[in-house]
This record gives C-alpha cells, sequence and structure tokens, in this order.
C-alpha cells in the first residue's frame, strides 16, 4: 500500500539540507509520495529505510528497464487505467520478429528497416524499439548466431531473446553484455532453470502462460522464489482474447493491487494473423490497451509510422501538450528561387462574400499544374516546403493548410492573417481561407 507523505516523512532525517534540491524534508516527502521524485534523491536516507519506500511507493504495473545504461529502453511504471486520470508513464515498445528459420536475406532486410524507417515529429524523433530474435528450429548455434549478427546490424536495438533452452538462453544472454535483454520462455517446465539464466544475467524474465490463471500461477511461483522484473504473455493469440486480458491485468493491478498481474505485457499480433495490414490493426487496438511491446512480423512504412503517430498521441501527457517553438523551418533545403506561397486576404467591399483571387501565372518554362490549377514544382525537382508556426496556430490548422497546397515549395503565415482568412460566409460562419501561389524570385 502506498505511504502518505508524512508516514514518509516519518522516516526521512529532517535536517532540511535541500541537497536533494527540494528545500525542506516535508515538501521532499510530499514529492516521494506523489511519484514526482526518487527516495533515493536524500543523500542521508539508509538503504532499509530505501528499500521500505521504494516498495511501497512502486507503482501498481512495475517498471521494467531494458538495454544499458547509455541507452535504456522502460516499459512498465503505470499507475492509472486511463489518461485523463494522470497520464501514460512508458511507451509500448514496437518489436520486429527474426528467427532462425528465416533465409538470411529476409533477416537482413529486416534488420536494414530497424535502421532506416525513423522519422521526426514536432521534435521527437520515432522509431521501432526492439528485434525479437526467436530460436524457432530448436539450434543453440544457429540462435547464438543469429543474436551476434542482429547485436552487430543494430547498435541502438534492444533485444528480446525467445527460447525455451535454458542453456541457449544463457549463452545468448552473455553475447549481449551491457545491451540487457528480455529473456523470454519461461513456461510451467522450464520456469526455476529460466529463473536462474535471468537472476545470474541480471535481466527481465517473459512469462509465457497458457491462459490468465496459468500466467499468475508462474508469477507467484517466480516472485515467492525472489525474482521480480518479468513481463507477461498470458496466451492470447487473437485480438479479441488479447484485449480482454490486458485490460484484466491492468485493473487487477491498479485497482485491486494484485501484484501476481502487476507487470508489463507482451503480445504478439505477428502471430494473429498472416495479413500485414490486419496485424497493424490489432497492434493499434493493444497500444491502446495497455499492451508493454508489440512484436510485428516485418516493418514496413505505412504500417510503421501511423502506429508511431499513434503511441505518440496517447504517451503525450496530456496536462503538457506538445509544443513547437516560434520559428522558421526548412524541409529539404529551400532555394531562393523556389516557390512560395502567401495568404490571399483580399476581399469584395461591397459584397458579404470574399473575392476569390487568382493564382499567378506558371513561370517562363513551366506548364505543369496542380489538380487545383496551382503552378508545382517542375518535374524532377524536390518539393521544398518552409513553415512558419506561430504559437496561437494549432497544428490542426497547420495540417490542415498544408495538405491544401501539397505541391508547393514554400509556405509563409504571417502574424496578422494566420489561417482563418475568410470569415464571411454566406451562412455567417466562419470559413477557411486559401492559400495563393506566388513566385519566390531572387533578391
Amino acid at each position: 500500500m502506498a505511504l502518505t507523505g508524512i508516514q514518509i516523512l516519518k522516516m526521512l532525517p529532517k535536517k532540511n539540507c535541500g541537497e536533494c534540491s527540494i528545500p525542506t524534508c516535508l515538501a521532499f516527502a510530499m514529492k516521494v509520495a506523489a511519484g514526482q521524485t526518487e527516495i533515493g534523491e536524500c543523500p542521508y536516507v539508509d538503504d532499509e529505510v530505501k528499500a521500505t519506500i521504494g516498495e511501497a511507493s512502486a507503482p501498481p504495473i512495475r517498471t521494467i528497464k531494458l538495454g544499458s545504461a547509455d541507452l535504456p529502453f522502460t516499459i512498465g511504471g503505470e499507475t492509472c487505467l486511463f489518461r485523463h486520470e494522470k497520464r501514460f508513464e512508458n511507451p509500448t515498445g514496437i518489436a520486429v520478429l527474426v528467427t532462425t528459420a528465416m533465409a538470411a536475406a529476409d533477416v537482413d532486410g529486416r534488420i536494414e528497416r530497424f535502421n532506416t524507417l525513423r522519422y521526426e515529429r514536432v521534435g521527437v524523433n520515432l522509431r521501432a524499439d526492439l528485434i525479437a530474435v526467436q530460436d524457432s528450429k530448436g539450434d543453440a548455434k544457429a540462435f547464438c548466431d543469429l543474436v551476434g549478427k542482429v547485436l552487430a546490424g543494430a547498435a541502438d536495438a534492444q533485444l528480446i531473446l525467445m527460447t525455451g533452452d535454458a542453456a541457449a538462453m544463457k549463452t545468448a544472454a552473455g553475447l549481449c553484455g551491457a545491451r540487457k535483454p528480455l529473456l523470454f520462455g519461461a513456461a510451467a517446465d522450464n520456469a526455476e532453470a529460466m529463473a536462474a539464466v535471468a537472476k545470474e544475467a541480471g535481466c527481465p524474465l517473459g512469462v509465457k502462460g497458457a491462459t490468465v490463471d496459468d500466467t499468475v500461477a508462474l508469477t507467484e511461483k517466480l516472485l515467492a522464489a525472489g525474482l521480480k522484473d518479468m513481463v507477461i504473455d498470458t496466451g492470447a493469440r487473437t485480438v479479441r482474447a488479447a484485449l480482454e486480458d490486458n485490460v484484466l491485468a491492468r485493473r487487477a493491478a491498479v485497482r485491486s493491487k494484485f501484484k501476481p498481474l502487476g507487470f508489463p505485457t507482451i503480445t504478439f499480433p505477428c502471430e494473429m494473423t498472416d495479413d500485414s495490414l490486419l496485424e497493424a490493426m490489432i497492434a493499434s487496438v493493444l497500444v491502446a490497451k495497455y499492451a508493454g511491446i508489440v512484436v510485428l512480423s516485418d516493418l514496413q512504412g505505412d504500417i510503421l509510422f501511423p502506429l508511431l503517430l499513434e503511441r505518440l498521441n496517447i504517451f503525450t501527457d496530456p496536462q503538457r501538450p506538445m509544443v513547437v517553438a516560434e520559428d522558421i523551418y526548412s524541409i529539404n533545403g529551400p532555394a531562393r528561387t523556389r516557390r512560395c506561397l502567401s495568404p490571399a486576404t483580399s476581399r469584395s467591399p461591397t459584397s458579404s462574400s470574399p473575392a476569390r483571387s487568382r493564382a499567378p501565372r506558371c513561370p517562363p518554362g513551366c506548364s505543369s499544374r496542380t489538380p487545383r490549377g496551382f503552378p508545382c514544382s517542375p518535374p524532377g525537382r524536390p518539393v521544398s516546403l518552409a513553415l512558419t508556426l506561430l504559437p496561437s496556430l494549432s497544428r490542426s490548422r497547420v495540417s490542415r493548410t498544408r495538405s491544401s497546397i501539397a505541391n508547393s515549395s514554400f509556405l509563409a503565415i504571417s502574424p496578422r492573417s494566420r489561417v482563418n482568412w475568410r470569415r464571411n460566409s454566406p451562412t455567417g460562419a466562419s470559413s477557411w481561407g486559401r492559400a495563393r501561389p506566388g513566385i519566390c524570385r531572387p533578391s
């Protein structure tokens, strides 16, 4: 049960030294109780008190850390059922599966796409996080060779090692060194051997049950054996069963404080369907409903990017919305001779409806036009875009404006015009203005 701030204060030395960057011990105790800081920030608390307070203040879903100290990856640590109650803490990990049964070219392709399919949005770098390496043939040597290949080919990938052979798991975990992987494969028949490997390697253990009840029995057994860091798989291989099990586990851990289910979950959309689009749909459902890790059969840009955007939106703190600093951002290196767009603010003085501004003619030598009749970039020239974002300009307005001028080379939005240039309409309601293309000529 979580401790109150006063209960935590009684265990502190009460020096009011401020070395924790908080002025008083009372304020520090309140922040620890609220989960806003760690008890370890106090340099005068002994280890026994740290263990007591840390255990009592731990979130209902245990925090699991993978990877090295330089490049950590965290899942779990969740404290609520719904985002509006507080926030979701650590984003769902997106993994791609490689197996010992795959051809070398298929493995190389997945590693290459893992390294290249990366995006930046509102200052956040979006990419897949993990590579799951599965021993599908029961060949320990082939499994270890594949782990070594992934380690060498994807320097910033976190690893999930999937095998039921404790000896092969121990060897593969040793190859990872400081890049602590998730050791997935503990079942009813090998739980003790796998727990010993996980303890020796200092890695979290993936527990697979046939049902939720089977998973609970396994986690209770491993908790009694002193293993605390686990990721659970309830064995569900349909979207309905996986969704129900995820909701059940989160609700039991958060509402009922049921520790055997208080761990992040790992799900396998790659084993639920052979259709890549259906797999992406299943993954989107599980990202939204509590999955700690989703494992995909492959990475493709048109499937991965929507999942990354969904994850970004869900795991954004609702109390701290995404903010883009006011600036001019260039894309594809706009040159002085590229086209620009200026807002059409002209309006008929006698009519209640705004006058439509005619687009200027194409420059000499350019005959291509957009479907709306706007001049577009000549064939073979890359489109360039620079966008001035204002603090008062919402992302939805920018997106709507950008979509209407997809073939333009330069967009500037002035503080006076902003985006809602047209306000008079036959119905009296506001309506959107239209960007007017012009020519950016050298001075």
